[in-house]
């Protein structure tokens, strides 16, 4: 799944303490209408963060059909609530209370989560079976459910997954939201609220151009088929589609021309150009709030000299660093490249030799990507390098983030949420006496939630549960 790299829309209030049965909860109540989103790992409602506890140890994906694996990674990664306020912070424990919402596996490369009024939509993989008794692990099902626990309700299962290719989105226009969802093969709206699920094209998709969560843009989803109209001609077709009416424009065809969109930031629409003429596969940007749709090709102009992917604004206080970040793959390496607005120039930001594994967040002047081992903070400006986390054993495919707000307005980024294996204690281990029930803890190859601040200026604090 593509990595998501912006950040949260809007905190909401956490509220009344009740008394049910014969416990005491805390209900927390969203008095925000517009969605929340944390970076698909994590999502924050006031004090309250909602997450997948964790990964179990040597459970990668889920293409395999093997019930006991399925069952082995739900002990660890359900679904959990926690208040923020109050914790005590360690890198070994977590004594915090911690809210098991739903034993639902909430993650592996599927993850995906946001908040919309009081209901939690939330991505785990599929269990239909097939005819054959079997399940198809790597479809994904998404379900909703109240923030304060309850039943949670299907609302659609994917009917394929490319985890390479897939894209969400849960994405708002016009005063209305929606969930996007292109599995590699199908692209498909649900109207959040109503939960109606629609097929936006019968074709099968081969690209598409979503654009942030969270970003303003024109209301309009860009996307690719296989030319099936013409017998023996290759290259494909390049349509744009309505969200709100679902009504589809054809935008580009030509003959021995394949069109792939690759990225898109706001109204900017990024994709690849290959003519079966040519060996060289080129990136072009497409800005929609200048042309319209028949104009595609006309007004689109030359950005990269190959294929991109993962392409995120920066966007500082200073106009002399505005622009993107990109990756591109060198030698079988990812690196990230960063494109400068103001002079219009591309230079290497991330070595593939740095062990660049995924980006995890750019806010303000900082750049934040992670490797198999450690968080790192880069600066557009001084191009000075931080180490946040080091010497840990992370997953690279589940990560999120918050923010420190003033006077009701993002202030900074405050957080990074991350899945990683929980460090020995050295410390505890001098002064215990080993027993069988420690070494059991000791040989724990389990990954779980952990919290970092992200000025680096603390060490992680475990939020999942062991």
């Amino acid at each position: 799944m593509k990595k998501w790299t912006k950040g949260l829309l809007a905190v909401a209030f956490a509220g009344a303490f009740v008394l049910t049965g014969c416990s005491s909860i805390e209900q927390v109540k969203n008095d925000k209408t517009e969605i929340l989103y944390n970076g698909g790992s994590v999502v924050a409602v006031g004090n309250y963060l909602y997450y997948g506890n964790g990964y179990a140890s040597g459970v990668s994906d889920f293409s395999t059909s093997s019930d006991s694996e399925y069952k082995t990674a739900q002990e660890y990664s359900y679904l959990a609530r926690t208040n923020l306020n109050g914790r005590t912070d360690s890198q070994y424990k977590n004594e915090n209370n911690v809210d098991k919402l739903n034993d639902r596996i909430a993650g592996y490369g599927s993850s995906y989560m946001f908040v919309l009024g009081n209901d939690i939509y939330f991505a785990t993989p599929n269990l239909h079976k097939t005819n054959e008794n079997k399940y198809i692990w790597n479809y994904v099902s998404f379900f909703k459910m109240g923030i304060n626990g309850g039943k949670a309700n299907e609302i659609y299962t994917t009917e394929a997954y490319d985890e390479g290719s897939a894209q969400i989105r849960a994405l708002s226009y016009n005063g209305k939201h929606y969930l996007v969802i292109f599995d590699g093969t199908n692209l498909v709206k649900i109207s959040l609220g109503s939960d109606k699920v629609e097929k936006l094209t019968d074709s099968t998709v081969t690209s598409v151009a979503l654009p942030a969560e969270g970003e303003n843009w024109n209301g309009m989803i860009y996307y690719t088929t296989a030319n099936s109209s013409e017998v023996g001609q290759k290259g494909n077709v390049a349509y744009r589609v309505n969200i709100e009416n679902s009504n589809s424009e054809k935008i580009c065809q030509e003959i021995n021309l394949t069109v792939t969109f690759t990225g898109r930031v706001k109204n900017k629409v990024f994709f690849s150009r290959k003519t079966e003429s040519s060996d060289f596969t080129e990136t072009y940007v497409f800005d929609a709030d200048s042309a319209n749709g028949k104009s595609f090709n006309t007004a689109s102009k030359r950005f990269y000299n190959l294929a991109i992917d993962n392409i995120s604004e920066v966007s500082v206080d200073n106009t002399l660093y505005n622009g993107y970040t990109f990756e591109v793959t060198v030698n079988s390496k990812t690196q990230v490249m960063y494109y400068n607005q103001m002079n219009n120039s591309t230079t290497l930001f991330v070595s593939g030799d740095a062990g660049y594994a995924n980006t995890v967040a750019s806010y303000g002047t900082y750049f934040y990507y992670m490797t198999s081992d450690k968080i790192m903070r880069k600066t557009f400006d001084t191009n000075e390098e931080t180490t946040i986390v080091s010497d840990m054993t992370i997953k690279n495919d589940g990560f999120g983030y918050d923010y420190y707000y003033v006077d009701g307005a993002i202030s900074n980024l405050n957080n990074i949420y991350f899945y990683a294996q929980v460090p020995v204690d050295e410390d505890a281990e001098e002064s215990k006496e080993e027993n069988e029930e420690e070494r059991k803890e000791e040989s724990d190859t389990n990954y779980y939630l952990f919290k970092v601040d992200a000025n680096g200026a603390k060490k992680p604090a475990l939020v999942g549960k062991k």
